[in-house]
């Protein structure tokens, strides 16, 4: 490599999960091929097993660059290839680290300030190895470089308390913050659902961890819930954190603690008895029939809310390039939180209809696309529940069974972030974004068992409306009547009537010249069921 020159960290495209081989006191991790590029494409979430030493000993057999006692100390920090992670950043801003104006480096990560820096055990460091070791050229993958073994067996604990911080900063949302990058300390394996349930010490931890996988760019999520564990995809991650593997986990107050007990640490490779079928209803989304990154899924825990709260995943953002990044939307008391993985209290069907917001972003791939929305684990709703998918765009309503896919064209949106950065912690959700889909669960018997009257007819004109959109209802027979108007967040933004009415036809007249412009639900409430119609407003 000619001096001056360097390489990028590019972001990666689907490899492999990463290889654990345990030799001579070492656990070496292999970096896979991916096609041919120049410099290798592979991140790796390598933890900090051992006390006392430094950064040396994991990255002395990989090219490293961009900071003090690196291979190339003169590149400038938009090259750096190694990082720590700083939860005092308590934003997602990414800083302008070398001062010329544009964000350059990874939201939160901090690139190392020192190779020869002492590195504290029980933390992670993120890496980006190339196929190049040596600033000469290319070399054939795949090639391994090691970490020092854990020395803590199944027999010890560990506490993490020392390396866990939580940075409160009022202008970011609670479920931006608080991400605390940890690395398995043990010989074994660690089995999340057994950390969390049965930790010696715990305070301020969510339930929730977050693993990175290369095999798909993007982060796992496996939240403890007590009876076995929800995953963000159980057929390729039961909750166990590899040994020497980075992992992320969230603090949600001061003073955060977590002692792991020598009980929740398993041998390599033992199988995790005990777990439950998979309780999550999931969107699977694809680009012309391939996946990129983790799907999103709603699950249902009696301590949950509809609102976002510790049971809930955080949408992270994937590494990869290009990306599909799926999300619903849910209430935070300090904006929206865009969510992986979505819990949600069973009572909260009790009353009628639940509208989600769901999201889909896809960056990178450049023009039109064609998006498949494949929906698995209807078996997974409540008894008596029934779900539609309603697409804001086209204003269409489509019934959700068991392996139901809805197809439609979308633009590859421009870059998002530098596809040749890590990733930011967590998408960024705005309380007035209204994103095109929204999920409805309905339950399909009210109050008692008898089946309801089907529900009362509902229309809309003129829709898209600028100024005034009439509302026409039918009832069948006389009853109390609530006909209000939801936003994109499920709030109710209006409320035409909330009073008896005779049967017959009705007519409520809706202003909308005060509504932002967007998408809205009209929802109309009755003895005989619940009617919703979208409402377009445009300007």
């Amino acid at each position: 490599m000619d001096e001056g020159n360097y390489y990028k960290a590019t972001s990666p495209q689907v490899g492999s999960y990463p290889t654990f081989i345990v030799t001579d006191q070492e656990l070496t991790l292999t970096l896979t091929d991916r096609g041919g590029t120049s410099a290798g494409h592979d991140w790796r979430h390598v933890a900090v097993a051992t006390a006392g030493g430094f950064y040396d000993d994991i990255l002395k057999d990989l090219w490293t660059q961009g900071f003090p006692g690196s291979d190339a100390p003169g590149a400038s920090i938009e090259f750096c290839n190694a990082f720590t992670y700083s939860p005092t950043y308590a934003t997602l801003g990414t800083p302008d680290t070398n001062g010329d104006g544009t964000a350059n480096a990874p939201d939160g990560y901090e690139c190392l300030s020192s190779q020869t820096a002492s590195a504290p055990q029980g933390t992670a460091v993120l890496v980006f190895g190339y196929s190049d070791q040596d600033g000469e050229g290319p070399e054939d993958l795949p090639f391994t470089f090691g970490t020092p073994y854990p020395v803590l067996g199944t027999s010890s604990s560990f506490d993490y308390s020392g390396v866990l911080e939580y940075a409160d900063n009022a202008a970011i949302a609670a479920s931006e913050e608080g991400f605390n990058d940890l690395g398995n300390v043990f010989a074994g394996d660690i089995d999340w659902e057994a950390a969390y349930q049965d930790a010696t010490t715990r305070a301020n931890i969510d339930p929730t961890m977050y693993l990175y996988d290369p095999a798909i760019s993007d982060f796992h999520t496996f939240t403890s819930d007590g009876s076995g564990g929800t995953s963000s995809d159980p057929t390729r991650f039961d909750g166990r954190i590899p040994r020497g593997q980075g992992f992320f986990v969230k603090a949600s107050g001061a003073s955060p603690q977590l002692e792991v007990p020598a009980s929740a640490v398993l041998p390599p490779d033992t199988p995790l008895f005990g777990k439950r079928a998979d309780p999550a209803f999931r969107v699977l989304a694809r680009v012309n029939g391939e996946a990129y990154g983790s799907d999103a899924f709603l699950w249902f825990h009696d301590d949950a809310e509809t609102s976002y709260d510790a049971y809930d995943a955080v949408r992270l953002f994937p590494f990869g390039w290009p990306y599909i990044a799926t999300y619903t939307l849910a209430e935070s008391t300090d904006g929206a939180a865009a969510l992986l993985g979505h819990a949600l209290p069973e009572a909260s069907l009790h009353e009628g209809p639940l509208t989600i917001p769901f999201a889909v972003e896809a960056g990178g791939f450049g023009g039109v696309v064609t998006m498949d929305l494949e929906f698995v684990g209807v078996d997974a709703l409540p008894e008596g529940v029934s779900a539609t998918l309603v697409d804001r765009t086209l204003g269409t309503e489509t019934p959700i069974v068991d392996g139901t896919v809805y197809s439609y064209n979308a633009t590859s949106s421009a870059p998002a972030r530098d596809p040749n950065s890590a990733p930011a912690t967590a998408f960024t959700a705005k309380a007035g974004d209204a994103p095109r889909f929204e999920i409805v669960l309905s339950p399909i018997t009210v109050g008692t068992d008898r089946q309801p009257e089907p529900a009362d007819a509902l229309s809309i004109g003129p829709n898209p409306a600028a100024s005034v959109s009439h509302v026409r209802y039918a009832l069948a027979v006389p009853g109390d009547v609530r006909l209000s108007v939801l936003d994109a967040l499920g709030r109710e933004v209006a409320v035409l009537r909330d009073a008896p009415a005779t049967s017959g036809s009705h007519r409520a007249d809706l202003d909308v010249s005060a509504l932002p412009a967007g998408v809205y639900l009209v929802r109309l409430a009755t003895a005989s069921g619940v009617s919703t119609r979208s409402l377009v407003v445009a300007r």
